[in-house]
């Protein structure tokens, strides 16, 4: 990932191939330049926290999948569990939540 110093892309979030030194993908957003952002095992999802605003993000399709509020709280740590599916997270007055991300849909 990379963040820009150009003013035009503070809302961006990119991913650099290291292979080749290209930008390969981008997703737009409100992004803080304290973003707290972890991946998913399996490489699907991306969590993203600022404050008190929790973001799923879809990597293939490129858009928010879940967005979660921590009740007032501002977050200080975000972790995805081996299976992928539940994410932990951590705020400041040390309360620790479990939640299952993306939410499931039964058909």
């Amino acid at each position: 990932m990379a963040r820009s110093a150009d003013t035009k892309c503070e809302n961006e979030l990119s991913f650099l191939n290291l292979a080749d030194e290209s930008m390969n993908r981008k997703l737009t957003g409100a992004f803080a330049s304290n973003e707290l952002v972890e991946f998913s095992s399996d490489g699907k999802y991306l969590a993203t926290a600022n404050g008190r605003a929790i973001r799923i993000w879809d990597l293939a399709a490129g858009h928010i999948v879940q967005a979660i509020d921590t009740l007032g709280r501002n977050t200080v740590g975000i972790a995805w569990m081996n299976n992928a599916s539940v994410l932990l997270v951590v705020t400041e007055d040390r309360r620790m939540r479990v939640l299952v991300c993306p939410p499931r849909v039964n058909r």
